[in-house]
């Protein structure tokens, strides 16, 4: 519903989900560059989850940018796992 809202309105509601609350100038700093992104305004909530461990993940309604510690561990796991795959071929 919110994010109909926001789209009406010429906006593109996102959620930033960090290991702690984020300052007001995170908040900020991260609102620009996603602005300058998608070339709208942004309408930023940040939501505390633990297990990113640290870093961030940003989702809007078509795009999930994950920059958290988890999100690269994951992605590192995949890689060593291919790697692992390809050489028993």
């Amino acid at each position: 519903m919110a994010q109909k809202v926001a789209k009406r309105e010429g906006k593109t509601r996102a959620i930033v989900f960090s290991a702690k609350e984020l300052t007001s100038n995170e908040v900020a700093s991260i609102t620009k560059k996603l602005e300058a992104r998608y070339g709208t305004k942004v309408d930023l909530e940040n939501k505390v989850d633990l297990e990113l461990l640290g870093g961030i993940k940003i989702v809007t309604q078509d795009e999930v940018i994950d920059l958290s510690w988890r999100g690269k561990l994951t992605n590192l796991q995949r890689m060593i796992e291919r790697g692992i795959e390809s050489k028993g071929n």
